[in-house]
C-alpha cells in the first residue's frame, strides 16, 4: 500500500477509482454488487483507477503554475508558426486567459506530472 502521507483521495472519483454510474443489477456470483460488472464504469483518468493521487505541496503548485504558463506560451508560439488559428480569447498572456481555461490547463499539467 502507498504511503498515505504522500497521497490524497482523488477529487475526481472520491476514492472510488472510477467515474460514472453504478448499475444496481451488476452482481457477482454471490449476489453482491460488484463494480467490475457495471457497464458504465469508467476508470478515473485522474488516478488511473487507484482512488488516490499524489499530494502536491504548495511549492509544487507554484512549479505547476510555472510549467503551465510556459506550456501556454509555447503552444501559442508554435500555433502561430504552424498557421494554426487558436481562439482569440487564448491569444493573451496566461494570467489573462478566461478563468475556466486557466484552471483546466493547470489541472491538466498537474495530472500529467503526477503520471510521469
Amino acid at each position: 500500500m502507498k504511503n498515505k502521507e504522500l497521497y490524497i483521495v482523488c477529487p475526481e472519483c472520491n476514492g472510488d477509482g472510477f467515474t460514472g454510474e453504478h448499475n444496481p443489477d451488476s452482481v457477482d456470483e454471490h449476489g453482491e454488487h460488484y463494480c467490475d460488472f457495471c457497464p458504465v464504469q469508467v476508470e478515473c483518468f485522474c488516478c488511473k483507477g487507484e482512488g488516490f493521487i499524489p499530494y502536491i505541496p504548495q511549492d509544487s503548485k507554484e512549479e505547476i503554475y510555472r510549467i503551465t504558463k510556459l506550456f501556454h506560451d509555447a503552444y501559442e508560439q508554435v500555433a502561430k508558426e504552424k498557421d494554426w488559428d487558436t481562439q482569440e480569447s487564448c491569444k493573451v498572456e496566461f494570467d489573462e486567459l478566461p478563468e475556466a481555461n486557466r484552471e483546466t490547463m493547470l489541472k491538466t499539467v498537474e495530472i500529467v506530472l503526477c503520471k510521469l
